[in-house]
């Protein structure tokens, strides 16, 4: 029984060395079978058309002398496949005859009686298809990498160059050129001019300095043809012979140019890829280039909108600032608030102080007129009409201006869900008008006054007239001060006047030469406004034109002193008028009544919230104290 076993196991190698020169020559596969010093023992017919270019004489020969182009890191993994290793290998075959394959090399060891190592087996699989397509796939994963970075730096840029630049470095990277352009088309004249370029000197720049579609260049034949055109040799394009020279100083010997078309196909300009050696572009190559030419135009397109939108929007701004406006947006649904810069210093906040909402709104509006505010939004909200409201906004320094709020409502269906609109500065404007109202009032009282005063006058001269020539002199005189002090007034819009000049002229108006022994005055010469002339001679002429009729002047023992003085220094100097009548006799209750009423209205009233001034007046029983205090700082302004 021992025999036949050791047979059997003699045997046994034999037969598997030859079942598997059998299995590799019959094999449907690219392998082959050699021995230890690499001679082939059997090889499969795919291998032999596929790896020894289909020779058949291979078998005993070493595989490298049937194919001598074998690398050294090939013998080496054959080496350690000897060793006993298994290994398998990709690498690019480059044949001496110019042809390349993507191998995948199998080798491994094959054994005879026990278990020695008696030579290796080789299996090769041709991966080119595989390996072209991987790399395809990742040059347009690249690619398309590329593309989404440009977009996103031309969704950053403000620069219409930055964004050029940005074009023209990913279309140049895109199809591996060496240097480009991108051209602007200007419609007016029909030409295209560039506006970014790469690598090119100026004498190219200045030559191509303007494109036309006439033009046998690359871009001028892409305007013609609406689509991108390839010069692969402009060396053997007879069309392109002009430029020849120009191309050849440049250094440069293909172009590539695509149109940048916006929308409706209107054409924005060009980008052009230059390229040292003659060059085809695939087409993969050019439906990325086309990928890259949508994006550009986008960019152009959209850059000129933004172009003209900053525009509009500067001009809206500067009429904003310029007309005193502001701007605000509330989402009533989400109570979302948006506010032009205006808004802030026009409620007392610095830039960015507040986040914008109806609160920080409201907190600036006067607490006596929040009510009506919120009742005049209700009311056009409710009767789906513009809301108008006029209301006060106290300031954090104290300060009160008057605003003028105009908004619409925007509905959905019947809910209202936002509201628009402008606020409007009219402190100016209503102290105008308020001033005007306070004019055209002490204009008529005043002309009443005037008459009693002309009357006083004219009874005053006739008491101590010796004759009616003597009365009509006098009488006549003092008519003509009085028309000098009204002409005075009339001038003020063009002459400085002072306060002194102020006092004298209405002193004069009442005939202060009659009482100068019962009238003092005097102080610094102090320049007016004319506002402050305006409001302030009214003051003065209503306590002058009452001292006549109930007041010190009115009596025989009466004393009238005006007085004034610059108190206080820098910001806080103050221009300070002291009217005092003393020894007033009792005034009959009508005259009580008056001298009680408008006059000290206007001092009280008007006077402080016209001209911003401080006022003071006190009538006992036979003196009346009046004090008028007007910051300096705001009348020299």
């Amino acid at each position: 029984m021992r025999k036949p076993a050791r047979r059997r196991a003699r045997k046994e190698p034999r037969g598997s060395a030859g079942d598997l020169r059998a299995f590799v020559s019959s094999a449907t596969v690219s392998v082959a079978m050699f021995d230890q010093g690499m001679r082939c023992l059997a090889a499969s017919p795919r291998w032999r058309d596929d790896f020894c270019g289909g020779a058949r004489n291979v078998i005993g020969r070493s595989l490298y002398d049937v194919v001598p182009d074998l690398p050294q890191h090939w013998k080496d993994l054959h080496r350690r496949a000897l060793a006993g290793e298994t290994l398998w290998h990709e690498d690019r075959f480059e044949r001496r005859d110019g042809r390349s394959q993507w191998l995948r090399q199998g080798v491994r060891p094959w054994h005879g009686a026990r278990r020695a190592i008696r030579g290796v087996l080789i299996h090769f699989e041709d991966i080119t298809a595989r390996v072209e397509a991987e790399q395809a796939l990742r040059k347009e994963t690249a690619a398309l990498a590329r593309l989404h970075e440009a977009s996103s730096l031309l969704w950053e840029t403000h620069s219409l160059k930055e964004g050029l630049d940005v074009i023209l470095s990913a279309t140049i990277d895109l199809l591996g050129a060496d240097k480009g352009n991108v051209q602007i088309f200007d419609p007016g004249r029909k030409v295209l001019r560039i506006a970014a370029q790469r690598g090119f000197e100026q004498d190219f720049l200045e030559f191509f300095r303007e494109v036309s579609v006439e033009d046998n260049t690359a871009c001028g034949r892409a305007l013609r043809a609406g689509g991108p055109v390839v010069i692969e040799d402009n060396e053997l394009d007879a069309d392109y012979a002009p430029y020849r020279s120009v191309a050849q100083a440049a250094g440069y010997r293909a172009v590539v140019s695509a149109p940048l078309l916006g929308r409706d196909n209107v054409l924005l300009g060009m980008v052009s890829a230059h390229f040292r050696s003659p060059h085809r572009p695939s087409d993969t190559d050019l439906q990325r280039l086309d990928l890259y030419a949508r994006r550009a135009a986008s960019f152009i397109e959209r850059f000129g909108n933004d172009q003209a939108l900053r525009a509009s929007e500067e001009r809206l701004r500067l009429a904003l600032a310029g007309g005193r406006l502001a701007m605000f947006d509330r989402d009533i649904r989400t109570d979302m608030h948006v506010w032009s810069d205006e808004c802030y210093p026009l409620l007392g906040y610095r830039a960015g102080e507040v986040v914008p909402s109806r609160a920080a709104w409201m907190a600036r509006i006067h607490a006596d007129d929040r009510d009506t505010v919120q009742e005049a939004a209700r009311s056009a909200m409710r009767d789906r009409k513009d809301y108008v409201s006029e209301y006060r906004i106290l300031r954090p320094d104290g300060s009160v201006r008057w605003v003028r709020a105009r908004g619409r409502f925007l509905y959905d269906g019947e809910d209202p869900v936002r509201l628009i609109g402008l606020v409007e500065d009219i402190t100016e404007s209503r102290q105008y008008l308020e001033t005007q109202q306070v004019i055209i009032a002490e204009l008529q009282h005043r002309t009443r006054n005037l008459m009693a005063v002309v009357q006083s006058i004219a009874l005053q001269t006739l008491s101590t007239a010796s004759s009616l020539e003597d009365f009509k002199a006098r009488f006549d005189q003092r008519l003509r001060v009085l028309s000098r002090v009204q002409g005075l007034l009339s001038r003020a819009g063009n002459e400085a006047i002072t306060l002194d000049a102020l006092v004298g002229m209405e002193l004069a108006a009442i005939g202060s030469s009659e009482f100068r022994h019962r009238i003092s005055s005097g102080g610094p010469s102090a320049p007016l406004r004319k506002s402050t002339v305006e409001m302030l001679s009214l003051a003065i002429h209503e306590l002058a034109t009452n001292a006549v009729k109930y007041g010190a002047l009115a009596s025989e023992t009466g004393r009238l002193s005006v007085t004034w003085e610059i108190a206080g220094a820098g910001p806080d100097r103050r221009l300070q008028l002291d009217w005092i009548e003393r020894g007033i006799a009792p005034p009959p209750r009508a005259a009580d009544r008056e001298r009680r009423g408008y006059g000290r209205r206007l001092i009280e009233q008007a006077l402080p919230y016209s001209l911003s001034v401080e006022t003071t007046f006190e009538l006992v029983a036979d003196e009346l104290r009046c004090a008028i205090s007007i910051p300096l700082a705001t009348n020299e302004a």
